[in-house]
């Protein structure tokens, strides 16, 4: 959805950005191409692979400066770079087509890899395998249900547990074997592509490996605390757990009362932080989807700071 990012983003020749989600460096190049001399651009990513590329890939660009850190992080190297804040920010969640298309991140179910998850592999964080490995079956359950809506979450989590007493997981596909023994392959129909029966329990997994949403929520809200009056910020999000938080955030900084229903008169003291541009969802064109099947899910979402 790079065409409708830009469009909404209304980018100036002098003005600061910020790429939350570097990745391969769509957004950061397309907005390179509408800075004038005297604009700046700050990208960040926590996956060094997705860093070290970009870097070489921008290597003769003095507007950009690029940072190995998680957008949670964004707010105090945004303020090194502008004490005043950014006039934008953008936002493109989920896991990039790199990190899926290669197998060794651990991140596909349609190819064999170790089973990692990590969006910074050089962490110390739990892998994916350290998860499905060593959680009880209730936090699995969690997991698979909150982060993946699997109806059939509690069953994944027994089938797992009973593998690893005797084989612990180590790939990708020993996983998503498991998984679909028990979710089953969906009926075919000529009107709509079937989902892998791994999809949900993979994304759920990549989910709490990485803690998105609590990355999510520090996130937005560093970009809405360093924004200058008037800065757009714009979201991409890829699947209904993110979306809701985006739209529910929005809703909140843009003054939702909290107050109940049946009471007079709001005494919680709500106020309005940004104006939501963007009242309903935009989704991708069919043509966009056409090209790229993996924009299917995309929902965009915009505000501006007040």
């Amino acid at each position: 959805m790079l065409g409708e990012v830009m469009e909404w983003l209304v980018v100036e020749p002098d003005d600061f950005i910020v790429d939350m989600t570097l990745g391969g460096g769509g957004y950061s190049r397309a907005i390179l191409d509408e800075l004038g001399k005297e604009g700046k651009l700050v990208s960040f990513d926590r996956d060094i692979e997705a860093v070290e590329r970009a870097r070489g890939l921008f290597s003769d660009e003095p507007r950009l400066t690029i940072h190995h850190a998680p957008f949670s992080q964004s707010a105090e190297f945004i303020a090194l770079h502008s004490p005043v804040g950014h006039d934008g920010a953008v936002f493109d969640l989920g896991v990039s087509s790199h990190q899926l298309d290669e197998a060794e991140r651990g991140f596909s179910f349609q190819q064999d890899g170790p089973l990692d998850m990590r969006m910074n592999p050089d962490s110390d964080a739990e892998s994916a395998a350290d998860f499905v490995n060593n959680r009880s079956v209730q936090e699995l359950t969690e997991i698979f249900r909150d982060f993946g809506e699997e109806r059939k979450a509690r069953a994944v989590a027994r089938a797992i547990e009973k593998r690893r007493e005797t084989q612990p997981y180590t790939r990708t596909l020993d996983l998503a074997q498991t998984i679909e023994s028990v979710v089953g392959r969906p009926r075919p129909s000529k009107f709509k592509k079937a989902k892998h029966p791994a999809t949900r329990c993979f994304q759920a997994l990549r989910i709490a490996v990485n803690q998105e949403l609590d990355e999510l929520r520090i996130g937005l809200d560093n970009a809405l605390n360093t924004a200058r009056p008037g800065a757009r910020v714009a979201v991409v999000s890829y699947h209904s757990l993110e979306d809701r938080i985006v739209k529910n955030y929005f809703r909140d900084k843009a003054g939702r009362c909290h107050c109940p229903r049946h009471q007079p008169v709001c005494t919680c003291g709500a106020k309005a932080e940004i104006n939501i541009l963007t009242k309903k969802a935009v989704k991708p064109s069919e043509q966009e989807v056409e090209e790229n099947r993996r924009s299917r899910s995309a929902v965009l979402r915009v505000v501006e700071k007040i």
